[in-house]
């Protein structure tokens, strides 16, 4: 039997990234087990198997998958010291049991958020976002095995979430959308058949997407300014504005720095931009510097060196909340807005 880590360009997805897995053979069958990371081709030494520096992510990708080669090395090692023959099936059951939580989906669920946190491959608000989707999915079901998991109990989960909680269609579609992906972990690892979300469809409604005038983003300017912010009003309203005037969302506001400023000259004039790899989508955008951003860059970098000194998103969308007041905007106002 052997088994090594291979990237898989025939499976390259949207974004230009292949999955990285676990292959494993024996003298007749093959399989592959994703291993939760994605890399581009390039990124990839097939040689030596690992992710090369070019890949921002590079060392805590490199180090889920040496997790990976000792958990497979220790099965090989523990059935050579029993002196047992292992075959695709059996190794494959042996690795998934790892992992499995002795059956419990909420165990396992949690396992894995935990270790894509631990590792870095999830940022702190997604880890939140994701934990407070299986909190939720608990207090519906407090019990959940690998055998119960099914069609038919997230259509009753469905109408608890409509019915009991009062949830509106965009949050059903997101809870049921983060659920999907919960069992297609689940169904990697060969603990259930099917994904019962598989052929989820978000339905569609109309929706009441709140957004600022222009004349609206000129009050906030005018609360910015006058000086009378406490320091966590006026960190989230510095926030929310650069978002405003560069359209990046907010964990790349949260984490920009010297590094994502460039500049060019075009037309014999200089200008600064912003260059820097999305959170989210894993695609590079460039972003002119209008004055109005680099007035609020020159505020000042945090201690950290990161340029936007940013809160967290929950403190940042409750004081967005009374800014909104503060500014005259009767509108409810979030980060997501900006």
């Amino acid at each position: 039997m052997k088994v090594n880590i291979v990237i898989r360009s025939s499976k390259t997805k949207r974004n230009g990234k292949c999955p990285i897995c676990l292959r494993i053979s024996d003298k007749t069958s093959l399989k592959y087990i994703y291993i939760g990371i994605d890399v581009r081709i390039n990124d990839f030494d097939v040689q030596k198997s690992i992710v090369r520096r070019s890949d921002p992510e590079y060392a805590n990708k490199n180090k889920i998958i040496l997790h990976t080669r000792q958990r497979a090395d220790n099965i090989l090692t523990d059935a050579s010291i029993r002196d047992e023959k292992l075959n695709l099936h059996s190794f494959t059951r042996l690795y998934t049991s790892v992992s499995g939580a002795n059956g419990n989906f909420f165990t396992y669920v949690s396992k894995i958020l935990e270790n894509k946190y631990q590792s870095k491959l999830i940022a702190h608000e997604t880890y939140r976002g994701n934990k407070s989707q299986l909190s939720k999915l608990m207090q519906f079901r407090p019990k959940l095995q690998f055998s119960e998991v099914s069609k038919e109990l997230f259509e009753q989960y469905k109408e608890y979430m409509i019915h009991q909680r009062n949830n509106k269609q965009s949050t059903i579609n997101k809870s049921l959308t983060i659920i999907k992906e919960f069992c297609h972990w689940a169904k990697d690892d060969q603990l259930i058949k099917d994904n019962p979300l598989q052929d989820l469809k978000r339905e569609h409604y109309i929706g009441d997407r709140t957004f600022l005038e222009a004349h609206e983003v000129d009050k906030l300017l005018t609360v910015l300014q006058s000086g009378s912010l406490t320091k966590g009003y006026k960190r989230s309203l510095r926030s929310f504005l650069f978002s405003c005037f560069t359209g990046l969302r907010y964990q790349d506001v949260k984490t920009l720095n010297t590094d994502d400023i460039k500049n060019k000259t075009i037309d014999n004039k200089e200008i600064q931009y912003i260059s820097k790899v999305q959170h989210k989508t894993g695609a590079l955008v460039e972003v002119p510097l209008v004055n109005r951003a680099l007035e609020l860059l020159a505020m000042g970098a945090d201690k950290n060196g990161l340029l936007i000194d940013a809160l967290t998103n929950q403190p940042t969308n409750r004081y967005m909340k009374k800014i909104a007041a503060l500014g005259g905007i009767d509108k409810l106002l979030t980060f997501h807005v900006a």
